[in-house]
């Protein structure tokens, strides 16, 4: 599944981006072991593995569930990174997209 960093501003609190330039990261998830209520699942992603358990409420619908797993897993990955990598994350997309823009525009002027 494909996480979304979010935004840190300098007093360090953390926003999530609805508009504009949005960073994400890829987690690769492997199931290691199945139990009656839950699972144990291995997270891949960056340079981290991460094994969690994670528990199946049954009461819950299957979005529901879903929805809970991806915020669970978000959590893990905005923990484990810390707010000095994301922001650094941030930073190399930010540089990507303008320096292409720039690119754009200047080709767009040399014409």
């Amino acid at each position: 599944i494909r996480v979304q960093l979010p935004k840190i501003d300098e007093e360090g609190r953390a926003w999530n981006v609805k508009l504009g330039l949005s960073t994400y990261i890829t987690v690769n998830i492997e199931v290691i072991e199945k139990y009656s209520r839950s699972f144990k699942a291995k997270l891949k992603f960056d340079k981290y593995e991460i094994e969690q358990l994670f528990f199946i409420p049954l009461d819950s619908s299957p979005p529901s569930i879903e929805n809970k797993f991806r915020d669970k897993v978000q959590k893990i990955v905005v923990d484990t990174l810390g707010q000095e990598e994301i922001k650094s994350l941030n930073k190399e997309r930010e540089d990507i997209v303008y320096s292409k823009i720039a690119s754009a525009v200047k080709k767009d002027k040399n014409r």
